[in-house]
């Protein structure tokens, strides 16, 4: 068994450069990864006995998405290591939360059917494996039910439950699209799929990220002897010298999800004020 959090010696710049080197070849090599997400709680083993199933009888579909969403709240979607143990598992991932398991795919292809639905987006079942998801969607029963239904999250959420859900089940989406690329992504792709992930160390939301992107030119190799601003000045350089169009939409994309743009963001990565 290799846990990273207790396998690698934490304070140590020199024990983490290594390991972070050999953290590809860790998870492809393993017989298989397990996700866990916590203990049971807010119903979480309902909502994945649904995804398992197919069928929502098994209680309303307020109480559906109000479980769902209190599950994509969990800390583990918004970790920045989980890519890679996401992208290399050369075996199918199994998702465990409590005492209740489920495949990585069944789960992401529900969960991506359910935002589709809220949308009212195109979406169709990619491959026979999800046809059990057939139930889950039959006419149009969810799409309507989703519709219709206007509770608020919580107190804290001015988003009401499915919007909520729609919100947190594109981290799902993100997540599968960068199982599905493997090591195959550009990294400029690879981070707008990750804007959203967070560390405790920032840099480790560039690090988690170079075993499994191509470079066109120079690779980044992990270094925890480089300080944030100069791995963020770094990444800068590398996105407009290798990829500049991937840099711009990089760009684009933070300019519309959350009103700022690179190097706005890059003082808030690197923890330094802002010039005036």
């Amino acid at each position: 068994m290799w846990i990273d959090a207790i396998c690698i010696n934490q304070p140590s710049d020199v024990e983490r450069n290594h390991q972070v080197a050999l953290m590809g070849k860790i998870y492809s090599s393993v017989a298989i990864v397990l996700i866990w997400l916590g203990p049971e709680r807010d119903f979480s083993s309902m909502v994945l006995d649904i995804i398992d199933t197919g069928r929502l009888e098994i209680c309303n579909i307020q109480s559906f998405l109000v479980a769902l969403e209190h599950l994509l709240r969990r800390d583990w979607f918004r970790r920045a290591w989980v890519a890679q143990e996401l992208a290399l598992a050369s075996r199918e991932p199994l998702i465990i939360c409590g005492a209740s398991y489920l495949g990585w795919s069944r789960f992401s292809a529900a969960v991506r059917l359910v935002r589709a639905r809220i949308l009212n987006e195109p979406h169709t079942l990619e491959n026979e494996g999800e046809t059990y998801l057939k139930e889950l969607d039959n006419d149009n029963i969810f799409k309507r039910a989703i519709q219709s239904v206007q509770v608020k999250a919580s107190s804290y959420y001015d988003e009401d439950v499915p919007q909520s859900v729609a919100s947190k089940a594109l981290r799902v989406s993100n997540l599968a699209e960068i199982r599905a690329a493997g090591r195959q992504a550009k990294f400029s792709e690879q981070l707008q799929r990750t804007l959203y992930m967070q560390a405790t160390d920032a840099r480790d939301r560039v690090f988690a990220l170079v075993g499994l992107s191509t470079f066109t030119k120079q690779a980044i190799v992990a270094d925890y002897t480089k300080d944030k601003e100069r791995v963020a000045a770094e990444i800068t350089a590398l996105l407009i010298q290798d990829d500049l169009v991937g840099y711009m939409k990089t760009r684009l994309w933070e300019y519309k999800r959350y009103g700022s743009g690179f190097a706005k963001d890059y003082h808030r990565f690197a923890g330094i004020p802002e010039p005036k």
